[in-house]
């Protein structure tokens, strides 16, 4: 039905076909209203943007659907842990776009700073200065020089740099906390 219709509800015209006995009687052409319903998830209450939805902010209920096509959160995993983009509110379908991954690392937050050869691994700490999801390229100042540097999020508290740029700037400062290389620790 989903290809016929473009899955479009509302008023619509199907051709029947009729068999009695497994005998093609005739086609007759009905019209009839074509409703979906689905079971979205709403808020129980107002929801900010930055709020981030656990269990009790949702609820799930029946509504009807503009088309078989909606972007409607439909389960928990895709509403508990979410972030909320976009005011919603409340007892209305929370559509997906409107929530997205929370950051892992916030403004302020202590980051350990990663920089991997294939033989080589390379730490140190800053503090990230802007807030970034798994994914996202951050800026982020090195606790022992102060310098800025951009980095992408690996996982909460962790940022990676490329191996050659970081490599250049480890030999013009004394940035680095502990360079580890197997069997070998300088410090």
């Amino acid at each position: 039905m989903d290809e016929l219709n473009g899955g479009r509800t509302g008023r619509r015209a199907f051709r029947v076909q009729i068999f009695v006995n497994r005998q093609f009687v005739k086609t007759v052409n009905v019209v009839g209203e074509l409703k979906a319903q689905v079971e979205a998830a709403v808020p129980v209450r107002w929801l900010k943007p930055k709020d981030i939805l656990s269990n009790d902010d949702i609820e799930f209920v029946s509504v009807d659907v503009p088309s078989l096509n909606h972007d409607f959160a439909l389960g928990l995993e895709e509403t508990v842990g979410k972030q909320v983009v976009r005011p919603l509110p409340p007892h209305q379908p929370i559509r997906k776009i409107a929530l997205d991954a929370p950051p892992v690392i916030h403004k302020g937050d202590r980051v350990t700073i990663e920089v991997k050869g294939r033989v080589l691994l390379v730490q140190a700490v800053g503090m990230a200065k802007t807030a970034g999801r798994m994914g996202d390229t951050i800026s982020f100042l090195t606790q022992t020089s102060g310098r800025e540097i951009l980095g992408m999020v690996i996982m909460a508290g962790v940022v990676e740099v490329p191996f050659l740029f970081f490599f250049g700037m480890v030999i013009r400062s004394a940035c680095v906390e502990s360079c580890v290389v197997p069997h070998r620790r300088w410090v």
